[in-house]
């Protein structure tokens, strides 16, 4: 057993579909060297150590994160216990919510979007804009939608 929940079975699995998810969407890797040839256990390492933001949630009818890159907590200002099993929405302040839930469909209907800005929220109320967002519908191993998931690395305190 790992000391490290985002090194468990289901992230493991979740990493891997989301990595191959985003090749299908966008027709290049979310980073150099992520690859089905290197272990999994790397690629899950190297996404959480990622330098930019790379987070995921189910498909749920009121979405749920299962997944939450260290940058992410950071901005967030969350723990994964506290991050992993919040519903997506919450990550937005209440006022923009509408907004990113046109967004999220958008992507879900056109499979994958870029250039998606919005405003969120961390724990502590701090606001912050993220820009040149990436988001993608996650596929799973029989082309069944298993989620989505977004990855950015322009943001900045508001």
């Amino acid at each position: 057993m790992t000391n490290f929940p985002w090194l468990n079975p289901e992230t493991i699995k979740l990493v891997h579909l989301l990595l191959n998810s985003h090749q299908k969407a966008f027709g290049y890797p979310l980073f150099v060297n992520s690859s089905e040839k290197k272990s999994e256990l790397i690629n899950n390492e190297k996404l959480f150590s990622l330098g930019i933001v790379v987070m995921a949630h189910d498909t749920a009818k009121d979405p749920i994160l299962n997944y939450s890159n260290a940058l992410a907590l950071h901005i967030w200002e969350r723990t994964w216990s506290e991050m992993i099993g919040m519903p997506s929405r919450l990550t937005a302040p209440s006022e923009e919510r509408s907004k990113r839930a046109r967004a999220m469909e958008n992507a879900l209907l056109k499979n994958s979007i870029s250039n998606y800005q919005g405003i969120r929220i961390s724990s502590t109320g701090k606001r912050f804009l993220i820009r040149k967002a990436r988001v993608w519908k996650i596929w799973d191993e029989h082309n069944n939608a298993y989620g989505q998931a977004a990855a950015f690395s322009h943001w900045q305190w508001i």
